[in-house]
């Protein structure tokens, strides 16, 4: 198995662990209003928005340096 996959299974490990042990209510204030909603909650869409922007950035970057290398090589 490789070390990438062992580390994300240890990851995962470690926040379930944590979000079982986090399960009081808390208040969260936005612009406009607010949410009560449990710590577990908040914490789970918190690593999932962390982890889709881990997943998306390399997407991204790789775009950028294929479109500045296109237009250096028509220069």
């Amino acid at each position: 198995m490789d070390a990438k996959y062992i580390m994300i299974i240890v990851l995962a490990v470690i926040l379930v662990l944590f979000l079982i042990l986090n399960s009081a209510p808390t208040e969260v204030n936005f612009i406009f209003f607010q949410v009560t909603t449990s710590t577990a909650i908040l914490i789970f869409i918190s690593a999932l928005i962390g982890f889709l922007i881990g997943v998306a950035l390399p997407y991204t970057m790789k775009k950028k340096k294929t479109a500045a290398k296109g237009k250096s090589e028509k220069v």
